[in-house]
C-alpha cells in the first residue's frame, strides 16, 4: 500500500510537472520549436507507463489533445495521441512573384542582347570563286548620269516674285498718270460774243442792318452785377458800422456800471427796538424701529445614548 501511494505520489508529480511545463510551453510557444515539445512529451509519456496510478486518486485530467478528458465526459485513455508536427511554409508574397518575374525576363533579356551582340561579332568570309586557274572579275557597273542640280522652288521666293510684279504695276500706273497730267492742253478760243448788257430784275434791294454784338448784352449784364456787388459791399459796411456803435454804447454802459459799483456805500444801522423774530423749528420726524433680519440655525433634538 505504501508503495502504491508513492507510486500514486510519484505519478502525480510528474502530471504536475507535464501540465506545468504545457503552460510553459503555450507562454513560450515563440521561443521553442517543434522538435522540443516533441521531445517534452514523449518524456512525459514514458513516465507515465513507469509509474502505477491508484485508481482511488483523481488527478486533474490532461487536455484531449494530450490524452486526457474531452468535453467533460469522464472517459480515460490509456495512451496518449501523439501530436501532429506543424511544419512551416514560406509566404507567398505577391511582390516576392513580381521580383522573380522581372528578374526572369531581365535575364532573358539580357541573354538575347548577348548572343545578338555575339552574332554581330561573328565575321563571315566572302566564298571562294567557282574557278581557281581563271579569277571571275565582276563586271564594272554602267555609268550613271551626273546629277544635275535644280534650284529650290521657295513658297516665300514666289510671294517675293508676286509682289514686286504688283509693285511694278503699282509704279508703271502712277508713271503714266504723272505723264498725262503733265501734258500742257490750251483751251479753245471762245467765240465772239455781244456787249454786255444787265438784265432788270424784280428782286428788291437789300436793306442794310447793323449787327448785334454779344458784347454789348454782356457789357449791360456786367453793369447790372457790378452795381449789385457795390450795393452789398454798402450793406456790409453800414452793418459794421452799426455794429461798432452798438458794441461802443455796451461798453459805456458797462463803465458806468463799475464806477457806480467803486463807490464805496455803507449799510443802514438796524433796529435792535423791535422784538427779534420768533423762529419755529420743524420737529422731525420719529425714527421706526424695524427689526433686523437675523437667521438662527435650527438644530433637531438627537436621542440621548441613554433612552
Amino acid at each position: 500500500g505504501a508503495g502504491r501511494k508513492g507510486g500514486g505520489g510519484g505519478t502525480g508529480g510528474t502530471e504536475a510537472d507535464y501540465l506545468h511545463s504545457l503552460n510553459s510551453n503555450s507562454h513560450h510557444s515563440n521561443s521553442l520549436n517543434n522538435n522540443h515539445i516533441y521531445h517534452l512529451f514523449n518524456e512525459a509519456a514514458s513516465d507515465k507507463a513507469a509509474f502505477s496510478v491508484d485508481p482511488k486518486k483523481k488527478f486533474k485530467s490532461l487536455p484531449g489533445e494530450f490524452g486526457g478528458r474531452k468535453g467533460g465526459s469522464g472517459k480515460k485513455q490509456d495512451e496518449p495521441t501523439p501530436l501532429t508536427i506543424t511544419m512551416t511554409q514560406p509566404f507567398q508574397l505577391r511582390t516576392e512573384i513580381r521580383g522573380k518575374t522581372y528578374e526572369k525576363m531581365l535575364s532573358e533579356r539580357i541573354r538575347q542582347e548577348e548572343e545578338e551582340a555575339m552574332r554581330q561579332r561573328k565575321r563571315e568570309a566572302q566564298l571562294l570563286p567557282a574557278t581557281t586557274e581563271v579569277p571571275i572579275v565582276p563586271p564594272k557597273p554602267l555609268p550613271r548620269p551626273l546629277t544635275v542640280p535644280k534650284p529650290f522652288v521657295l513658297k516665300s521666293e514666289l510671294r517675293h516674285e508676286d509682289y514686286a510684279d504688283e509693285l511694278q504695276k503699282l509704279i508703271d500706273q502712277e508713271e503714266r498718270l504723272r505723264r498725262v497730267q503733265a501734258e500742257f492742253k490750251a483751251r479753245p478760243v471762245p467765240e465772239p460774243m455781244s456787249p454786255f448788257q444787265p438784265v432788270e430784275v424784280e428782286v428788291p434791294l437789300t436793306v442794310p442792318e447793323e449787327p448785334r454784338f454779344l458784347t454789348e448784352t454782356r457789357a449791360i449784364l456786367r453793369e447790372r452785377f457790378e452795381a449789385a456787388v457795390e450795393e452789398r459791399k454798402q450793406e456790409i459796411e453800414s452793418e459794421r458800422l452799426r455794429r461798432e456803435e452798438q458794441r461802443r454804447r455796451e461798453d459805456e454802459e458797462m463803465a458806468k456800471e463799475l464806477r457806480k459799483l467803486a463807490n464805496f456805500k455803507a449799510n443802514p444801522m438796524p433796529d435792535f427796538s423791535a422784538p427779534p423774530p420768533v423762529i419755529v423749528l420743524e420737529k422731525p420726524r420719529l425714527t421706526k424701529p424695524v427689526s433686523p433680519k437675523l437667521g438662527k440655525l435650527k438644530r433637531q433634538t438627537r436621542p440621548s445614548s441613554a433612552m
